[in-house]
């Protein structure tokens, strides 16, 4: 099945939400400078810090509820 037809048949509200957000944000493969990339970079780690992350397995485990 391909990936349209997938999501257009998923009733998972959340995940819609999440690859709408994806596909309409401003800075999709869009180029940065130095400073911007330095910038999310200290966020990331500032995230991680903060314990504001999900590990693999976790994620594994939410994708599974996607498909119900």
């Amino acid at each position: 099945m391909k990936v349209i037809e997938k999501i257009s048949l998923s009733t998972n509200e959340s995940m819609i939400d999440s690859m709408i957000d994806f596909l309409y944000s401003e800075n999709l493969l869009q180029p940065m400078t130095l400073e911007e990339y330095n910038a999310k970079l200290q966020e990331s780690e500032e995230d991680i810090a903060a314990g504001r992350l999900t590990s693999h397995e976790d994620l594994k485990k939410e994708i599974l509820t996607w498909r119900k």
